[in-house]
């Protein structure tokens, strides 16, 4: 690229000394422009402080601008070696453009690069902050941007639970607590575990397999679950006892604890049991099912709820009764339900105790019980059909979202949108026109919103960004939605349409293709309709019974057509194509449509016999001549008579015996002799007829023929009834007179 330099206007300047300094000045800038000193180019980043975990990556959108350059090669710009300084030792970066890693870049003057650089942290990284400077060399100057990266330590925190932290134990038996210890830190942990115990117990923490451990290491995000098994003193009193369950660190940093309470006393007979010992709730209440079985003597006894947080209520029912105590006979059972209603803004893990006391107050049976008291699940989503649309210049965009509740509480959504400056946002439910900005959803409701966007007319040409928010009234649950709007520019066209563009007729058929042509521009076309079809063939557009050949079409419009094609009569079979033309008049536009068409064959045979009686005597022969005709529109080969005798021993000859082709309209005489068996009864007989080819066949005709007796048998019948006479006359005349 070629510098410039503008002098100023020397007579504007009076001073001597201005005159020498000014261009001393101009001369310095160019040179330091020229060798560096002066940077024709610049970097930027959103943020150049980020914190990272040993391990990590820290992830810099660097954009990267250059103001001006070298013409070189055709194109004026320059080219960027990418580095960085100050990272530490056992550190790794690399750069990315669109998803590849680059080691250099060309940038145009006047244009802007934005690439990502990614800071991979060793594990053994020590905490802190650090310094690096990205880089990028470039011909005559070097772009630098100090970005800062800080180490925060990992997290480390230990969780120890039981689903059981209150036990009644008869006095004499080992008690058995349930315990979770989980490790929710970033790090692997060696866990210590201690137990603080009454004087003279025995404490065990045993494995899923029945080992004893007092330490375990645990990895990241992993539990172990173990048991706690409690060996009491022989000369334990019947009491509450508390112990305290400690894991700890190796290095003692975190730890966790978990207070336990064993509840030792007399068996007194009475067990309580349920099937349901851990309830889950969302605020409501909860119910157990608790039996009571007796295996002691009769009695009455109390129930009663103990560990119940503040503002929590319970209640003994016996179907639908309150109940305080109850009468148990010996081995009977009966069971109650407990009702526990929380307080309101409860919210965790809490465990309630059921106790019965016989009728001197002693405690003769315990059951810990379990509540999960957990706030209404809340969810907000929203799912669009589409996420980005193009659009031309002055026209607007229409999105269809829809938006769940997928929470279990109604919920009031107010809905707001970002759009660019001087763009129209318009909001409405499906098919109605109104805007809106608040709706309410019910549980596991879904609505179809639409969302129509309007650019400014003077909006320029490219990709916008807008985001639609769904929140709940509590401001708590949010959903948002980015989508993306391309203004490209206006383009118009005619479109044309047919619904049949393949057609199959019999030879001499005329063939109909309907069409819509719609003009998509935004000015009124005069079009211009024209074919291009096989020799002889004959084409009209129709629009009702008139045939046109150009149209004037208004902007928006359209037209429905008949595109009617007619075969010329001696057409062959085959496939043929027809190209229909749409132009505008101005020559902006042309359309062109291939239209096939299937021309398949036209067939048709007719046979005439010369006549359809016809006489003969028995054992003679009588001929007849049939014309066929093909009454098609299409040649027929390898044409044929079928003759049908009234026996096997009739004698049948059909000269000549084939014709090879027929054409179109075209006829040929058959002959025919027939012939009778000389021993057959006189009487008529029906012949029966058909001509075929290899295309089609005729209708069956059916001729008389009428068969009498010959003349020798009528001699032969004379002469035997003279003899027969002659000897009657005879015998009369020999024995006639006795």
């Amino acid at each position: 690229m070629k510098k410039c330099v503008v002098y100023p206007n020397w007579q504007a300047v009076r001073s001597p000394n201005l005159r020498l300094i000014l261009p001393i000045a101009l001369i310095a800038l160019s040179f330091a422009s020229m060798t560096g000193l002066v940077s024709s180019g610049s970097a930027w980043t959103r943020s150049n402080f980020q914190v990272v975990k040993p391990g990590g990556t820290a992830s810099f959108d660097i954009q990267l601008s250059l103001y001006s350059g070298t013409y070189q090669d055709g194109w004026s710009g320059d080219t960027y070696k990418l580095s960085t300084t100050g990272l530490p030792e056992g550190w790794t970066a690399r750069f990315l453009y669109s998803g590849t890693e680059v080691k250099s870049l060309n940038i145009k003057v006047g244009e802007s690069v934005t690439i990502k650089m990614e800071i991979t942290v060793p594990q053994s990284t020590d905490t802190g902050d650090y310094s690096i400077t990205f880089k990028a060399t470039g011909t005559n100057d070097v772009i630098t941007l100090p970005l800062n990266v800080e180490v925060s330590p990992l997290q480390r925190k230990l969780d120890l639970a039981s689903t059981t932290l209150h036990i009644y134990n008869e006095i004499g038996q080992n008690v058995r607590f349930p315990l979770t210890l989980s490790n929710n830190g970033e790090i692997t942990e060696t866990i210590n575990l201690s137990i603080s115990a009454p004087e003279g117990w025995n404490a065990q923490f045993l494995t899923s397999d029945g080992k004893t451990v007092l330490s375990l290491i645990l990895a990241p995000a992993s539990s172990r679950s173990l048991e706690l098994v409690l060996t009491p003193p022989k000369d334990v009193n019947p009491s509450d006892y508390s112990f305290v369950v400690k894991a700890t660190s190796q290095d003692g940093s975190v730890s966790a604890s978990a207070t336990l309470i064993a509840t030792l006393g007399k068996s007194a007979g009475i067990a309580l049991t349920t099937a349901l010992p851990h309830q889950l709730s969302h605020g409501k209440s909860l119910s157990y099912p608790i039996t009571l079985k007796n295996s002691g003597v009769n009695g009455t006894f109390t129930l009663s709820v103990s560990g119940l947080p503040k503002g929590w209520s319970s209640c003994f029912k016996s179907g639908t009764s309150e109940i305080l105590s109850l009468f148990l006979d010996s081995g009977a059972s009966v069971t109650v339900n407990l009702e526990v209603t929380p307080s309101e803004n409860s919210i965790g893990t809490y465990q309630i105790v059921v106790r019965v006391f016989d009728e001197s107050g002693l405690q003769v049976a315990s059951l810990p019980l379990l509540a999960t008291i957990s706030a209404p699940d809340r969810g907000l989503a929203m799912t669009p059909s589409y996420t980005g649309l193009s659009v031309e210049s002055g026209s607007s965009a229409t999105f269809t979202i829809t938006l769940a509740n997928t929470g279990e509480t109604d919920e009031l959504v107010s809905l707001k949108t970002a759009a660019p400056e001087g763009w129209t946002v318009k909001i409405s439910a499906q098919d109605q026109s109104a805007s809106i900005s608040n709706i309410c959803l019910q549980s596991g409701q879904k609505s179809t919103l639409t969302l129509k966007v309007t650019p400014p007319d003077n909006a320029v040409l490219g990709t916008y960004n807008l985001t639609i928010t769904a929140a709940s009234s509590d401001g708590l649950l949010f959903s948002s939605l980015p989508l993306t709007i391309s203004l490209v520019e206006p383009s118009g066209t005619i479109s044309v349409l047919t619904t049949f563009k393949e057609v199959t007729v019999q030879a001499g058929a005329v063939l109909k293709y309907p069409i819509t042509i719609k003009n998509q521009w935004n000015t009124d076309e005069l079009l211009y309709l024209s074919a291009d079809v096989p020799q002889n063939w004959a084409v009209a557009f129709m629009s009702g019974d008139t045939s046109i050949s150009s149209l004037l079409l208004a902007s928006g419009q359209s037209i429905d057509l008949v595109v009617k094609v007619t075969p010329p009569s001696t057409v062959a079979i085959g496939n043929y194509t027809t190209t229909i033309k749409v132009r505008s008049d101005d020559g902006k536009f042309s359309y062109a449509l291939d239209l096939k068409s299937k021309i398949v064959g036209s067939y048709g045979l007719q046979l005439t016999p010369s006549t359809y009686n016809t006489a003969t005597t028995t054992g003679s022969s009588t001929s007849i001549t049939v014309r066929v005709t093909n009454t098609g529109l299409s040649p027929l080969s390898s044409l044929k008579l079928s003759v049908s005798p009234p026996s096997e021993y009739w004698e049948v000859t059909t000269t000549p015996s084939q014709i090879s082709s027929l054409a179109p309209g075209e006829s040929v005489t058959f002959s025919i002799t027939i012939k009778s068996p000389a021993d057959s009864v006189a009487g008529d007989y029906m012949i029966t007829m058909r001509a075929y080819s290899d295309q089609t066949s005729s209708d069956q005709v059916q001729v008389r023929v009428t068969l009498s007796a010959s003349a020798s048998w009528t001699i032969y019948g004379v002469l035997v009834a003279v003899a027969t006479m002659v000897v009657l006359v005879a015998i009369f005349k020999k024995f006639g007179r006795r």
